[in-house]
This record gives structure tokens, C-alpha cells and sequence, in this order.
């Protein structure tokens, strides 16, 4: 009766990794029509290196080659399919489908796109560019990366500094306390006896370096630019418009593209009037313009400007699992959901 949950998160864990090796199983198949040995197919090896690095067992990926390049009976042909349309909000969409039945996907296509539109061929393609991204190491620690990309073609460069992605969630107990262990994280006695307590320490340790990095960052740009806002605060400096007599009042106007009339130049009452208010005009102006400046579209932001963007708006990245703090859609998705929430 104690042992259900354990079954529980095991079949889960099963179904997830076998839509995984579904989906690269499809791939594999594909790319073997053009034949069966990957030295020679490109495609081939790219999706078993996919396969191998998933874990996929041997017998499986060598099953999936011999069905696609036809070499056991009952071969299953599958066709690349593309559609186009428009989600919710006229957003463009693009979908690619791997199928052996074109008939059921076009139906699943028009449930998923119910509350959008499904556009015909080429009504969206036009705003899409085809790209495909390379990672790569520097084969010697003082190369220079970017200058090596930018040589090759490259349109884009950007360095990760993340490191190798762990999945926290697939450690068995002795895993998390090595991991803690080199990570410098310190587990309770109690933790190390449960794997639920330990993998929530953890989780909670990270999401507080990731936090004092934040804010470390922020600190380092706000002692790079104090100079400069000292020298601004400075500059600006106000004037008391009071205090001046009615020639430098007409001079301050004239100064600031403020037009007096003949009556006004020749009262400071009437002069030190319209200057204030047309200063007051030029004020709310200048805060509709920041109104209008401060929205900002999630979705064009990277990770890093994400993370600033979430401490900005007091949105707690820590709360996400940890292997979505590195996907950069799924952040940009809680990041929306957040503020949406705050509508």
C-alpha cells in the first residue's frame, strides 16, 4: 500500500520517455530511406546521436533504421507535412508534422486551431526564415569563438554559460546528495533520507544563487553608471523661475522654445504663468511617452533579459522547476501568465 506512489511515478516517467523515443523513432525512420548505414546518410547519424543521447536502447534504434529503409516487412511510410495559420491574437504559426496518416492530422489541425485561423500554403511562410543552430566547443581554451562563427557564416553568436542541463527530477537519492554534495549545498540528515525533501532543498538552494547572481549583476551595472547619473543629476539642476526678473524669464523662454506673447514679455506675472504651464505640458507628455515605453514584449526577450525583466516586476523565477529556467519559451510563457495574472 506505501509502495503505490513509487509505481505511480514510474509509469509516468515510462510514458514520458516512450513519446520520446516516438517521436525519435519517426525521425529515424525518415531519415533512413536514404539509406541504412549512418556513415554514409547525414540525417541518419544526426537523429541516432539524438537517439543515443535520450537513452533509446539498442534494439530500438536498430529496429526503427532496418523498418525505415524497408529491409522488414510491413514498413511504415511516413510523410512530412506542413501547416500554416494563425493562433489567437493573429499570431503567425507554422506547424510541421511527421505522419502515416495525412486524414487524421489535418483533422487534429482543425481542432487545434479552433480558436484561431488554418491558413492555406503560404499565407504566413512569407514572415518565417529558416535557420538551424550549431553548438559547438573551442577546441582550445584561448580560441576565439565568436570570430571563429562569425567567419563560418554564422548570423548569431551566443555563448552559454549555463553549463550542461540537469534533470533533477530523474536523480535516484544517492544521485541528489553527490549533486549537493558538488554543488556545495548542504542537506539536513533528514533530507538525505527522503528523496522528495532532498530534491526540494535543492531545488529551493538554486533558486537562491540564481537570485543573488540577479542581484549581483544588477549591483556591478548600477556602480558602472553612477558616475554618469551623479554628472546628469547635476546637470539638470532646477531652476527657480521665482527668482528671476522678467528679461530672464523672456531669455528662459526663448532659451526653451516656450513663445510669449508681446503682453506677457512686458509682465513677470503674466510671463512666469505661461513659462510653468507650458513646462507642465511638456512634463505629461513626457510621462505619457514613458507610459508608452515601459510595455515590453516578453516574447522578444532572451533569457538573460527575461530574468531582469521577472526581478523588475517582482516575478520569482524560483518557483519554476529547475529545467525550465534554462528553456527560454517556458520562461517567456510563466513571465506572461505572471502578468497576465496581474491584469
Amino acid at each position: 500500500m506505501g509502495a503505490q506512489w513509487k509505481a505511480k511515478h514510474k509509469e509516468v516517467a515510462a510514458n514520458a520517455k516512450g513519446k520520446i523515443f516516438g517521436k525519435l523513432s519517426k525521425e529515424i525512420m525518415v531519415a533512413a530511406r536514404n539509406g541504412a548505414d549512418p556513415a554514409m546518410n547525414p540525417r541518419l547519424r544526426l537523429a541516432v546521436g539524438q537517439a543515443k543521447k535520450a537513452s533509446m536502447p539498442r534494439d530500438t534504434l536498430e529496429r526503427a533504421i532496418k523498418k525505415g529503409a524497408g529491409l522488414l516487412d510491413g514498413g511504415v511510410n511516413f510523410e512530412k507535412v506542413t501547416y500554416e495559420g494563425f493562433a489567437p491574437h493573429r499570431v503567425p504559426i507554422i506547424v510541421e508534422c511527421l505522419t502515416d496518416n495525412v486524414n487524421r492530422t489535418i483533422s487534429s489541425m482543425r481542432v487545434l486551431f479552433r480558436k484561431g485561423q488554418l491558413g492555406a500554403s503560404g499565407s504566413v511562410a512569407w514572415d518565417f526564415d529558416h535557420l538551424g543552430m550549431i553548438e559547438a566547443s573551442p577546441a582550445k581554451a584561448d580560441a576565439d569563438a565568436e570570430l571563429a562563427a562569425i567567419e563560418a557564416g554564422a548570423d548569431d553568436f551566443e555563448v552559454d554559460e549555463d553549463g550542461e542541463e540537469v534533470d533533477l527530477e530523474e536523480m535516484s537519492l544517492e544521485e541528489l546528495i553527490e549533486f549537493a554534495d558538488d554543488n556545495d549545498i548542504k542537506l539536513t540528515a533528514k533530507q538525505k533520507k527522503r528523496k522528495s525533501a532532498a530534491l526540494e532543498a535543492i531545488k529551493d538552494a538554486m533558486g537562491d544563487d540564481e537570485e543573488a547572481d540577479e542581484e549581483a549583476d544588477d549591483e556591478e551595472d548600477d556602480e558602472d553608471s553612477g558616475d554618469t547619473d551623479e554628472e546628469e543629476v547635476d546637470d539638470d539642476e532646477e531652476v527657480a523661475l521665482e527668482d528671476m526678473d522678467l528679461e530672464g524669464l523672456v531669455e528662459f523662454a526663448e532659451e526653451n522654445d516656450i513663445k510669449l506673447t508681446a503682453k506677457q514679455k512686458k509682465r513677470k506675472s503674466a510671463a512666469l504663468s505661461a513659462i510653468q504651464e507650458a513646462l507642465d505640458n511638456t512634463d505629461e507628455e513626457e510621462g505619457d511617452e514613458d507610459e508608452e515605453s515601459e510595455e515590453v514584449d516578453v516574447f522578444t526577450l532572451n533569457l538573460s533579459e527575461c530574468r531582469s525583466f521577472a526581478k523588475d516586476n517582482g516575478i520569482s523565477l524560483a518557483k519554476m522547476p529547475v529545467k525550465d529556467r534554462k528553456n527560454l519559451d517556458k520562461v517567456r510563457e510563466y513571465i506572461q501568465g505572471k502578468l497576465d495574472e496581474a491584469i
